[in-house]
């Protein structure tokens, strides 16, 4: 891609033909659903339009990478994240929904950078299990929240019952018998055989 001034790269435009084919406007080259999906691990901007209309498509054309992706291989998004979702489709929370989760997936990215620097730190090629383990942790939890926080706002119905107001308390009480339990195992590892 090419760069523009001040170092910022150019924003590929991508042209999609009514052949359900996808046409690179810079290198000439056609593209499949699996070369945009590279694109997108190794952080190219890129825009695709409709041929024909000029219209920007480049959510349905990102949604279709995502079906392509779930549909072979180990799945990402659970049919238990799936089947809420789906319910969201013309509820009254829809319009929060979009940017309630890219927060999430922006938090998610910084605890995964965290990790890819934590495991390039680790000393001796060691797997450092404890870390990962707790940052897998969190953004489960924040991911519940997230879900939690989306939910609340809907009314009982007989398939979806109020929340539970005291499950925020009984998760901290919880997490905190966890981080007890977890300190006691370490100190366990920590003593040699043969001594008290």
């Amino acid at each position: 891609m090419n760069a523009q001034a001040g170092g910022k790269r150019a924003v590929l435009t991508i042209k999609k033909y009514a052949n359900r084919r996808l046409y690179n406007t810079e290198t000439g080259d056609y593209l499949t659903l699996s070369d945009l999906a590279a694109m997108v691990a190794e952080g190219g901007e890129f825009l695709v339009v409709d041929a024909r209309s000029g219209e920007d498509i480049t959510h349905a054309i990102l949604t279709n990478v995502i079906v392509e992706k779930e549909s072979h291989g180990e799945p990402l998004l659970p049919v238990g994240f799936l089947r809420p979702m789906i319910s969201l489709y013309g509820d009254m929370l829809q319009s929060l929904v979009p940017r309630y989760l890219e927060q999430v997936m922006q938090v998610f990215a910084m605890n995964q950078e965290n990790l890819r620097l934590y495991l390039e730190r680790a000393s001796g090629g060691l797997m450092p299990f404890a870390d990962p383990m707790q940052m897998g942790k969190r953004n489960e939890a924040l991911l519940e929240w997230t879900w939690d926080m989306l939910t609340q706002f809907q009314p009982a119905t007989a398939e979806s019952p109020a929340p539970d107001r005291n499950r925020d308390s009984e998760i901290a009480a919880l997490e905190a018998e966890v981080k007890a339990a977890e300190r006691r195992l370490a100190r366990l590892k920590a003593k040699k055989p043969g001594r008290g």
